[in-house]
């Protein structure tokens, strides 16, 4: 079965991932059923300096859940870093800013 636009996001998401640093990385694959709670971001992962990241793939013109949006407040409110992103150029400025933001104030 080809993968969708969503799911090709994801796999581009943690490769990208993967040769900037990341460590820990679970995917929660919309092309494979997981048994991770509802609402659950697509990537999570550590940064290389510690922040715990949370990100949710979409496409076009879809939008976090209300669980998935609540999930995103609730790391983002408990000091990580959580986002929805729509390409790997997205993450990727994201990133720099979580690395950034958190070698700053070591």
């Amino acid at each position: 079965a080809a993968l969708s636009e969503e799911a090709k996001l994801q796999r581009d998401a943690v490769a990208w991932l993967r040769l900037h640093g990341a460590v820990g990385i679970v995917h929660h694959s919309t092309a494979a059923k997981t048994t991770c709670a509802v609402g659950v971001s697509d990537i999570i992962c550590c940064a290389p300096n510690g922040r715990f990241v949370a990100a949710e793939a979409k496409v076009a013109k879809r939008k976090a859940t209300e669980a998935q949006q609540s999930y995103i407040d609730e790391v983002n409110a408990s000091g990580g870093c959580a986002f929805v992103f729509r390409s790997v150029e997205e993450l990727s400025a994201r990133w720099s800013v979580i690395i950034a933001e958190n070698s700053a104030s070591k």
